[in-house]
């Protein structure tokens, strides 16, 4: 990568010498937690000489849109957007959502892209529909965030009727009691984490169906050609969802 995973402003004129663009492939940076990130980036692009593209960033909200929460970083949203438009004919969003609220910030060349992650397999992705209904033996795969409160009783039933289910992980915590053990909660539940995607997806090709809060569990599976369905917790995973005609619902 051109900037090894670290954003270092002083490193502009080394980028700009051994690469021809800057790529950012941004998640949900439009929130408070990312606003240091956010001015480093911005005080890196602002050096360099070479065309910047960022693909699909989308602020962060709830499922209701609200924005109040973003207030006190759209300086930082304005000066990072800016200077990507200043290095770019537009900058890629994941939905609508985001897309109007830049528009409102006074950006209008904006593009909704939704994740990249789904144009993969480009046109040939194709997803297999298996029967109308899971039958006890089905082999499902969770795809929760473990904060998401909401599903523990969904996840409880679901462990509790389909002996062939599975978890696939995808944060740090639970990786952590992977490796070194610790508390978990009363569900044994057959638990796997992967570092690569390939044999993520490759392996999300034997299971029937796909379900949970992880936009990006759900996608891999879509990518396998398995069903997947996203419960959508907030503005991100909801919007993505939409954009992608991705099946989705809001979890509230």
């Amino acid at each position: 990568t051109a900037d090894r995973f670290v954003i270092d402003p002083g490193a502009a004129d080394r980028i700009n010498e051994r690469y021809d663009a800057y790529v950012i492939p941004l998640a949900n940076a439009f929130r408070v937690s990312y606003e240091a990130n956010l001015i480093r980036l911005t005080r890196l692009i602002s050096r360099l000489r070479i065309p910047v593209v960022v693909l699909g960033v989308g602020a962060q909200s709830d499922v209701r849109y609200e924005t109040d929460r973003l207030r006190r970083i759209e300086p930082a949203i304005r000066a990072f957007v800016g200077a990507v438009l200043d290095h770019g004919p537009s900058i890629g969003v994941r939905g609508a959502f985001t897309a109007s609220y830049l528009a409102r910030l006074g950006f209008r060349d904006v593009e909704v892209i939704g994740c990249p992650s789904l144009f993969l397999r480009g046109p040939d992705l194709r997803v297999e529909k298996g029967p109308a209904a899971l039958v006890r033996d089905a082999r499902l795969t969770l795809a929760v965030s473990p904060y998401v409160k909401a599903m523990r009783p969904i996840v409880a039933r679901h462990v509790a009727r389909y002996p062939n289910l599975e978890y696939i992980a995808q944060d740090i915590d639970t990786l952590e009691r992977l490796l070194w053990g610790g508390s978990a909660p009363d569900l044994d539940v057959p638990t796997r984490m992967y570092v690569d995607p390939w044999p993520w997806i490759e392996d999300l090709r034997g299971r029937d169906f796909v379900f949970g809060t992880r936009i990006h569990g759900t996608i891999a599976a879509l990518l396998a050609g398995t069903p997947a369905y996203v419960f959508a917790h907030d503005s991100r995973t909801l919007g993505t969802g939409r954009v992608l005609r991705h099946p989705a619902s809001p979890d509230d």
